[in-house]
């Protein structure tokens, strides 16, 4: 085999390979993602244990908004650190559960919840 053609397969199996790994990273995060948003769906809906239950807190407003209307809203609290701050529990699901639409975050069970939930982050990991 010419030391060309060796060169191209080489770089169309490395291309491959950085396009795979790209996949299951990013696979990988939505599966995070689903867990941390069940176990929240799970927490606002008295399914969780009750030292998860107190890491989350919803928003209240003191005055008639509309974003009220769109659904259960959670408060991000602040954090110290820039390294781990943000990928906690208590500030991650917040982050995350503001960011579902209001149909997926009012689901009435679940079962409904999980497969709403799928398709949401199925259709981000494919636009």
């Amino acid at each position: 085999m010419p030391l060309l053609e060796l060169l191209q397969k080489l770089k169309n199996v490395s291309t491959y390979l950085r396009y795979y790994v790209s996949c299951i990273g990013s696979t990988v995060t939505k599966r995070i993602e689903f867990k941390i948003l069940t176990m929240t769906y799970k927490a606002l809906n008295g399914m969780a244990p009750s030292y998860i239950c107190d890491l989350l807190q919803v928003y209240h407003s003191n005055r008639n908004l509309r974003s009220a209307s769109r659904g259960l809203s959670l408060v991000v609290p602040a954090y110290q650190t820039q390294a781990y701050g943000a990928r906690s529990f208590s500030v991650a699901a917040p982050t995350l559960w503001n960011s579902l639409p209001v149909d997926i975050k009012n689901a009435q069970s679940l079962f409904i919840f999980k497969k709403k939930l799928k398709t949401f982050l199925f259709n981000q990991l494919h636009t």
